[in-house]
Order: C-alpha cells, then structure tokens, then sequence
C-alpha cells in the first residue's frame, strides 16, 4: 500500500469504525506508547518484547502504525539483515534478506483488508531492496496470517527451536502462474490495457496512487485499504483480457480540478488481472449481483445498477502492484508524444512489457521494482 521510500510519512485511511479518518503513520518507536493495550499480546508470546522494544527506542528505529484517537489498531515493522538463521534442522546462510518483524492489526479492524494492505508495505520495501528474500517468523496457531502469506507467495520453510514457522519468498522462486504469489512482479509473457476510472473512484481502488497538489478523499469503504479489489465494467475490451495480465491505471481529470485534461489526466500505477467473469444475467439477478459484490467496490447501489443494466458486464478481479506516488505520473499529453496511446479508443491499445517499460521510465519510476529481469 504505500511505498515508504517514495511517498510521505502519513496516509490518510478510513477509520471504519467511526466512519472518520485514521491514519497510516510512519513513526518512531519512542512516540509509540508501550504500555498500550495493543502490544500485550506481543508480550504474551515474547517474553523479551519489553526489552526488544525499548532497544528499538535507542536505535531511533521506525515502525507503522495504524491509530485511532485513543490506542493503536495496527503495527508493521521491516528490518534489513544479513545473517545466518538457524532453524531445527538446518541452517540457512546469511544473504541480504527484509525481515517483517511486526505485522499485527487488532480484531477491531481485521476483516477490513489492512492486514492484508500492511503485507503490500513490507512487499514494496522489498521491491525496492537489493535484498533477494523477505522472511516473517510466526507461531502455527496465527492461521489466518499464515493463510495471508501463503496467497502472496511465502512459503513454510521449517521451524525454530523454539516452534516458530518460518515463512519466506525468493524474488528468484516467484510463482508467475499465480498473480498473488508473484505480487509485486508481473511476467515478462504479460500484455495489457488501460483501466480507465474516474477520479473518485480512482482514489477509492488505488488511494496511493497520487496526484501532486489535489488532495483526494477516497470514499469511506473497505475496498481501499487491501491490495486485491474488484472493478465493474460494461467496456468489452476487458473481456479479452487474461489472467496475468496488467491493467495501466489511468486516472481521469476530476469535475473540479484545474487545468487541461491533458496535463491532469494522468497514468499512477500498474494493477494485475486475478480473473475476468462475464454476468450472466439469466442466471444472476441484481440482487445476487449485489450481494455477490457487497463491500467489494468502489459504487454505491445505484450505480452499480446502472452498470448491470447494460448489455455487458464484466467483473475484473485485480491487485494493486505498484502505484508512481506524486510527481511520477505520466500524463495524457506524455503518452500520445510516446506512441503509448491508442489513435482510436484507449482501451483499443494491447501494451507489451517493453511499452509498460517505457511508462515506467517516463515517470522515473525503477523497472526493477515491479519486473523482475
């Protein structure tokens, strides 16, 4: 979700449960209170947590939070190493690696994607490293974060003495035929489209993905705070589209915004297609059409039932790879001098990798981050 070495230090987020804004902060340990109620269960299963804790403190070390008005909701944690680690049975040399120290969001708000969002940060920190694996230790019982890890790409690698899981992903290992597992990447067989999106519902699905002086508000639902989403269509273009394949985020000018739609109009990051599913309303009404999407997109009831009205629909499945961050977007006027536009309808255009190449390029965003070589 934000990509630390690019972006600002706080991110607005929902706070779903007051429908106010949380933030996302980046902060130092000291300004962390350790004898919030949200780490005693860290202290429950370490019995060193205090003392871990308060070293982090002199080492003027960062973490990310997640915190409403009164106590903390969510707390990630990366270090960069370049040790052995000694597991059971074997030892496993020492080479660069990110260690996700920390990823914990309380039951308050889980079920609303931001463990899953947290996996994003750590994923794009690694990205951007030269660090070829990133490890996460973890107990057998914390099931549903091991279920997270293993739908983006960890793998269970053996146990501690101590009976701690290791789980851990190899940028040279990835599993392309899986768009989760190889999150980040995107193949190097993949071709994609534009994904046209008006503003609003631009800065709901990819709420990092922003724009230099307009401050965007993304609309108050879960949708925004994970890295998989669903994006509803009535273009048929998107039905040729495959499983791998990346989507070209381009964000129309707003109603409101200043200026030419060619300097405002702009592209801000990469998303991959998870499935394409064509409705078949003659087996599904909109009620089940509804349902079947409920706290799952970025439209409100009517809306979404202007979209089933029309003669095609087409539910894309997608995760959110990569975002530019502010002031590494590409506008409409770039892409049309670049050959990178279609001379009839956007979505007409099949990029290839190298054109997606270009576009990160444009931007002076790193190819590395986002295609392995």
């Amino acid at each position: 979700m934000l990509k630390i070495y690019k972006s600002c230090d706080i991110i607005k987020t929902i706070n779903v449960i007051q429908g106010e804004y949380m933030e996302v902060k980046k902060v130092l340990f000291q300004d962390c209170d350790l004898n919030d109620l949200f780490f005693q269960s860290l202290r429950d299963d370490y019995l060193e947590f205090d003392k871990w804790f308060k070293k982090k403190i002199i080492n003027n070390e960062e973490a990310y939070i997640i915190k409403n008005i009164d106590s903390i909701e969510g707390f990630l944690y990366l270090k960069k190493e370049n040790e052995e680690i000694s597991l059971k049975n074997q030892v496993l040399p020492a080479k660069e690696r990110i260690k996700i120290g920390t990823l914990k969001t309380t039951e308050t708000i889980q079920g609303r994607k931001y463990g899953e969002g947290f996996l994003g940060f750590a994923l794009w920190e690694w990205a951007t490293s030269n660090a070829e694996e990133i490890y996460i230790t973890t107990f057998q019982k914390q099931e549903s974060l091991i279920n997270l890890l293993e739908a983006y790409g960890f793998t269970k690698y053996g146990d501690f003495p101590n009976h701690e899981l290791l789980c851990i992903k190899n940028k040279n290992k990835l599993d392309y035929t899986d768009v989760k597992k190889s999150f980040p990447y995107i193949s190097t067989n993949a071709t994609g489209r534009l994904l046209l999106l008006e503003a609003e519902y631009h800065d709901t699905l990819f709420p990092y993905s922003t724009l230099k002086g307009i401050n965007s508000e993304p609309r108050n639902i879960d949708i925004k705070n994970g890295l998989s989403k669903k994006y509803i269509s009535n273009n048929l273009n998107y039905k040729n589209l495959r499983n791998g394949d990346f989507l070209i985020v381009y964000r129309k000018k707003g109603p409101s915004e200043v200026g030419r739609a060619g300097f405002k109009s702009v592209v801000t990051g990469v998303a991959s297609v998870i499935n394409i599913k064509v409705v078949d309303k003659t087996q599904e009404d909109f009620e089940t059409f509804k349902e079947n999407l409920k706290n799952k997109i970025a439209l409100n009831d009517d809306e979404l039932f202007e979209k089933y009205e029309h003669k095609n629909v087409i539910i894309l499945d997608i995760v959110y790879n990569y975002y530019f961050g502010s002031g590494h977007n590409i506008n409409y006027n770039t892409l049309k001098e670049n050959g990178l536009l279609s001379n009839t309808y956007p979505t007409n255009k099949i990029y290839d990798i190298e054109e997606l190449k270009k576009i990160l390029q444009l931007g002076g965003n790193c190819v590395q981050n986002i295609i392995v070589n």
